[in-house]
């Protein structure tokens, strides 16, 4: 009799099936990182640029970002920025939710130690960013 037997069939098919989904795991990892890496990004270009209008501005307004569980709003503009659906912010530490760049200096209003940072967290993956804002505005990432 030629041929192979139900048995052999399943086992094979068992063992295709479980390489698969290893695959699978392992490509969509990086996915789920780079999703969370380009949202930091984009958040730390608009948290600078808003530093810099504060810098050259007039002096008559207050350029800074208010942040909420799922967007950030750029103020004076109020453009709002909505994040992609499993990432949002947690732990914001900044009073009311604002971080505000002073006039010309570009140096954080109100600054107080503790009161300077945000996670940003992907939910679909686990993985978070916290970042870190000092006094002069430098965002540091960890």
């Amino acid at each position: 009799m030629k041929g192979f037997t139900i048995t052999e069939l399943l086992v094979v098919m068992a063992i295709a099936i479980i390489l698969w989904s290893l695959s699978t795991m392992v490509l969509i990892r990086p996915q789920v990182k780079a999703n969370l890496d380009a949202a930091v990004d984009a958040l730390t270009a608009d948290i600078k640029s808003q530093q810099t209008k504060a810098m050259s501005g007039d002096g008559s307004l207050d350029y800074g970002v208010h942040f909420d569980a799922d967007a950030y709003t750029l103020t004076p503009q109020n453009y709002a920025v909505e994040m992609d659906s499993p990432i949002s912010f947690t732990n914001i530490t900044f009073a009311g939710g604002n971080l505000v760049f002073a006039n010309g200096s570009g140096e954080v209003v109100g600054f107080a130690l503790g009161q300077n940072s945000l996670t940003v967290t992907n939910s679909a993956g686990g993985n978070s960013t916290n970042l870190t804002i000092n006094q002069y505005g430098a965002i540091e990432k960890n």
